[in-house]
């Protein structure tokens, strides 16, 4: 499976079919900057050109690109193209100017999982933080977004949180995204899939079936998915 574009961030998306839904086995979203110095959504039109139907659409863009990208995935292809909502959380934690107040975010992702083109949401979470901050931003999901759509959120749990959280959240989310962090922060290595094969034992029933659905953030590369 190969992606025809240069994504500065990339995810997939594992999605378990059952008998009564016809879903694919897994989406693979487009991320990054599609763009490549194009005005308007040039970018997002080549990429959808080469075949690309899912589109991660972050909040780091929310002054402007983001709603455009939006609009061009799923307003003018509503029957074929997909969307899932990113926070941006990572990116701010990269620049080193974490986001402390969401109010924003919560407010553009409640309005967006209306559209039936948007999949879900990744919740808002601390990549370096503990378990209580990360279940504070969990609560205030709960708050701020509409009760139909709380649901549609997808809580991260980071490698270095605890295996009993993991478990919690793939018994209580339909979805659930899993972030490379601490101990365990270059996906791909050996002790990486260690720590994975140890959250997969938590998540999944004897047969391997996850208890839910599962996005991995950073994992494009072919040999993880």
């Amino acid at each position: 499976l190969t992606m025809p574009l240069r994504a500065t961030r990339a995810c997939f998306g594992f999605w378990l079919a059952s008998e009564r839904e016809r879903v694919d086995l897994m989406r693979i979203y487009g991320a990054g900057n599609l763009k490549d110095g194009a005005a308007g959504d040039q970018g997002d039109a080549r990429a959808y050109g080469d075949g690309l139907r899912q589109r991660l659409v972050t909040f780091a863009d929310i002054d402007g690109l983001a709603d455009d990208s939006f609009r061009f995935w799923v307003d003018s292809r509503p029957d074929e193209a997909r969307v899932f909502l990113d926070s941006g959380a990572f990116s701010a934690w990269k620049s080193g100017e974490p986001i402390k107040d969401w109010s924003e975010y919560f407010r553009w992702a409640d309005e967006w999982l209306h559209h039936p083109g948007c999949d879900f949401a990744i919740i808002p979470d601390v990549i370096d933080g503990d378990e209580t901050a990360n279940n504070a931003l969990l609560a205030k999901w709960h708050q701020k977004v509409g009760k139909r759509m709380q649901f549609r959120g997808a809580p991260v749990w980071h490698l270095h949180e605890s295996l009993q959280r993991l478990e919690y959240l793939s018994v209580t989310w339909p979805i659930i995204a899993l972030g490379s962090s601490g101990e365990w922060p270059n996906p791909g290595t050996a002790k990486w899939w260690r720590r994975m094969a140890e959250a997969m034992e938590v998540c999944c029933d004897e047969n391997g079936r996850p208890n839910c659905k599962l996005h991995g953030l950073r994992m494009l590369d072919p040999a993880i998915f």
